[in-house]
């Protein structure tokens, strides 16, 4: 192949593609000199934001804030994180803590939790509904760690009994069956094999 083919087989830029080019970087250089005669401010630090390269001056008119760390305190500063709120106790009154993001459904304070969880011990298993002792279960349990004692899974675990409600009398106390000693936690694997054990 000779040297004259070579040459024109390769694209040579036109005149037009080479004009829209020189017009393109001289609108960007006046952009940028009206930019620096008037640029955007920062809200929090007052400092001009600048134009990085390969940026339309346009899209950098329209920021409030020079970096992320300015965004940051003066959102911080002007929008405060939600406080947590309080409702009355559905017993005494005295005022109970909500979790500020999300509707807890906690209606009596820590006290009359208690003695109301008293209450329920007290009584006999036939007195109350399945759903209710355990839900007295899970409150005896709820300051010990989440976790299966038998694999460690700790994403979903359920309260076990060691021995069965079942293997109760109908007029044993609630605080009988669900006495610490008798409560574990258990993944749903491991508490459907302690509910139905194998025959041998």
């Amino acid at each position: 192949m000779r040297g004259s083919d070579v040459a024109t087989d390769m694209p040579t830029p036109s005149r037009q593609s080479l004009g829209g080019q020189v017009m393109a970087g001289r609108q960007r250089t006046r952009a940028l000199a009206l930019y620096a005669a008037s640029p955007r401010l920062c809200h929090f630090c007052s400092a001009s934001i600048p134009v990085p390269p390969g940026v339309r001056v346009a899209q950098v008119r329209r920021k409030r804030f020079c970096n992320r760390s300015c965004a940051g305190s003066f959102n911080n500063k002007n929008l405060p994180k939600r406080q947590a709120r309080f409702r009355p106790c559905g017993k005494c009154g005295s005022a109970v803590r909500r979790a500020p993001t999300t509707n807890s459904a906690r209606v009596y304070c820590e006290q009359c939790w208690r003695d109301i969880c008293c209450a329920v011990g007290q009584k006999k298993v036939s007195e109350i509904s399945p759903g209710s002792l355990h839900s007295h279960a899970r409150t005896i349990m709820r300051h010990v760690t989440r976790v299966c004692e038998v694999c460690g899974y700790d994403k979903h675990v359920e309260v076990c009994h060691v021995v069965p409600v079942s293997s109760f009398a109908p007029d044993a106390l609630v605080s009988e069956v669900n006495e610490r000693s008798n409560l574990r936690y258990l993944c749903p694997n491991h508490h459907w094999e302690a509910d139905h054990p194998v025959q041998k």
